[in-house]
């Protein structure tokens, strides 16, 4: 028979985690009703995102300056994630639009955005970027490997088109995911360290780099489409989406730096 004696001080420490659990659990309660008053003053329009990458940016870079000991800061995050979603959700519900079928950007996609949040898998970017049109509050996930044709950042852009807003993972080294762009109908914001996108066009004769070079931007991605080169370049700081650049260059989007973690 096993000994089921328990010492003193393992009842001791089991007691101080269930009181830990439970001031835990207050706490998410707490925050609820404090999201609730954030909700009612700044009244989220019915169809409209509550989602801040910026302020995500902002708060993942405090989590990890002040995580300290042996619990994995992976854990630390996607334990983050799914509180911050599901307060997220409270606020405007949201389904997340896949642009790829792989197991992995499943993964990655579960990993930022909650294992309760509705998950549609379609077969490439286009198409999925497409559901915003009747659903502005939705939020789009595109593999940096997604090999749709034509190049789907081009449609992006305009006073209330939708936008790149975020890459992730935002801490590199914490998880072993694919990067993917988000997507999604709500104007970037600034979180202190960021980079602005751009959708470039050009002769097909020009080689992406000259395009991107131009303006001192990086390009990240380029298709030839109709005898042009579509071109996706990033430029290191924050500029608004109503920016004016030459040689016709149309802010896409801003994403806030992802943060090295090892």
């Amino acid at each position: 028979m096993p000994d089921t004696a328990i010492s003193p001080d393992l009842a001791a420490a089991r007691a101080e985690i269930d009181a830990i659990d439970a001031e835990m659990h207050a706490l998410l309660m707490k925050r609820a009703g404090v999201v609730a008053r954030i909700e009612a003053a700044k009244r989220v329009a019915p169809g409209r995102s509550a989602y801040r990458p910026a302020r995500e940016a902002d708060m993942m870079r405090r989590l990890v300056a002040r995580h300290r000991g042996p619990f994995p800061l992976a854990s630390a995050e996607h334990i983050w994630r799914e509180i911050v979603t599901a307060f997220i959700r409270l606020q405007a519900p949201f389904t997340v639009h896949l642009a790829a079928a792989s197991p992995d950007a499943r993964d990655l996609a579960r990993f930022q955005f909650g294992s309760a949040t509705p998950l549609v898998v379609h077969p490439d970017a286009q198409t999925a970027i497409a559901q915003l049109e009747s659903r502005p509050s939705d939020i789009i996930l595109i593999p940096f490997a997604e090999d749709g044709a034509g190049a789907w950042w081009d449609r992006l852009g305009g006073a209330d088109g939708a936008m790149i807003v975020a890459r992730i993972p935002f801490l590199l080294g914490a998880v072993s995911l694919p990067p993917a762009w988000v997507v999604a109908r709500i104007r970037p914001e600034p979180s202190g360290d960021d980079r602005t996108l751009l959708a470039l066009r050009g002769p097909a004769s020009l080689a992406p780099d000259t395009l991107s070079g131009r303006l001192a931007a990086k390009t990240l991605a380029a298709r030839i489409v109709d005898g042009e080169h579509y071109v996706l370049a990033a430029l290191d700081g924050f500029q608004p989406p109503d920016t004016a650049f030459a040689y016709g260059a149309r802010v896409v989007g801003a994403y806030a730096v992802p943060l090295k973690t090892e």
